[in-house]
């Protein structure tokens, strides 16, 4: 038997945009974060969540970037966050955040 094999989870992801609580208006919004991981060689996906409930509906899966522009008309507050998975299965949930969108 060998060395047993550790993967360590990524770190929750960071919300760059929108910033928690600001208000934006309405049309093309750019949706940013950041994360990290000690196991420097794993890949990584997010799962955008977006809602103006609670944050629990999934906008997009498996998605490979960190930025991604989602068009939102409708004005209200909305719940987002990113679920950050590697390669291993291992998950982190960045917590839910929000913002106010205006006409």
């Amino acid at each position: 038997s060998g060395e047993a094999q550790k993967n360590h989870a990524p770190f929750p992801a960071d919300i760059l945009a929108p910033k928690p609580g600001v208000t934006v208006n309405a049309g093309a919004i750019q949706f940013s974060w950041s994360f990290s991981d000690i196991d420097t060689s794993d890949t990584h996906t997010f799962d955008i969540y977006l809602d103006t409930k609670d944050g629990s509906s999934v906008y997009a899966s498996n998605y490979t970037a960190t930025k991604r522009t989602i068009n939102l008309s409708d004005p209200g507050t909305y719940y987002w966050k990113i679920v950050t998975k590697d390669n291993h299965g291992s998950t982190s949930d960045s917590g839910v955040s929000t913002f106010i969108v205006i006409e």
